[in-house]
């Protein structure tokens, strides 16, 4: 009997572990600690949370340093300190960036070209559509789940038929001008 109580006092008591650190330290732990940053005490602060169901939204303030150059006549922010003295390029992050959202581009440039080869191949033609917006009504949800509207720098994508069998399907990259030498399409490597 005394294991039974302690077998239901650790099953009773297991929830509570799981909560045991608020939301909000654990947001102020996490940043804190991100890629070793080591952040101190009142370097990171929740302002405002918001949850909804599984996910959840927070205004942070965080306090750090930065690195200016001056070009020309203005100052420009050169690096940015993510912890305990370690500074890092602006110019790298923002690399990192960009490559990131270059392969979740072309990872969705992938999935639309592989639905509309299936709409193809089962109807014999192109979907009739003059948008990228057409396209989808044309696509989803028999060939492909929704997917997001709009590339990896907030662009929407562009899709336009060409002849019977071509069409263009591409994201303006990120400049956001479309048929320029950084345009995300799927012939890039």
């Amino acid at each position: 009997m005394k294991n039974v109580k302690r077998i239901l006092a650790v099953v009773l008591f297991l929830p509570l572990l799981a909560c045991g650190k608020s939301l909000e330290r654990q947001i102020v732990d996490g940043l804190s600690n991100m890629d070793q940053a080591r952040l101190g005490k009142g370097q990171v602060r929740v302002d405002k949370l918001r949850r909804t169901g599984s996910h959840a939204v927070a205004e942070v303030t965080l306090k750090t340093a930065v690195k200016l150059k001056r070009k020309d006549r203005a100052w420009v922010v050169e690096e940015i300190r993510l912890g305990d003295r370690r500074w890092e390029k602006v110019e790298n992050i923002l690399a990192a960036l960009d490559e990131q959202r270059s392969l979740r581009t072309r990872s969705d440039l992938k999935l639309i070209d592989s639905a509309i080869s299936r709409y193809r191949m089962e109807r014999g033609e192109l979907p009739p559509a003059g948008s990228y917006r057409d396209l989808m009504d044309h696509l989803t949800p028999e060939y492909m789940q929704p997917t997001a509207e709009l590339d990896g720098w907030f662009n929407q994508y562009i899709y336009r038929t060409l002849s019977a069998k071509d069409y263009d399907l591409r994201s303006a990259g990120p400049d956001g001008i479309a048929r320029t030498s950084d345009d995300v399409t799927l012939e890039q490597p």
